[in-house]
């Protein structure tokens, strides 16, 4: 959404949500410290089952006589 430059907000993410009949805009403030970081990490959507790590065959390492 491209809004006047007379409103511009720091960053380059806004929170948007309805007022009644306003639509409100709110800058997302970067995370500083590492409980907001872990934070926004829980509100973050889980991945799909597609993108789970597949698995994986665990070979055992054959011994080697090294010295």
């Amino acid at each position: 959404m491209r809004i006047p430059v007379e409103f511009e907000m720091p960053g380059d993410r806004v929170l948007i949500r309805r007022d009644g009949d306003k639509l409100v805009l709110e800058p997302v403030k970067a995370p500083s410290t590492l409980k907001e970081i872990l934070m926004a990490w829980c509100e973050e959507p889980q991945l799909p089952s597609e993108d789970d790590f597949p698995d994986i065959q665990d070979v055992a390492a054959r011994p080697e006589d090294i010295l």
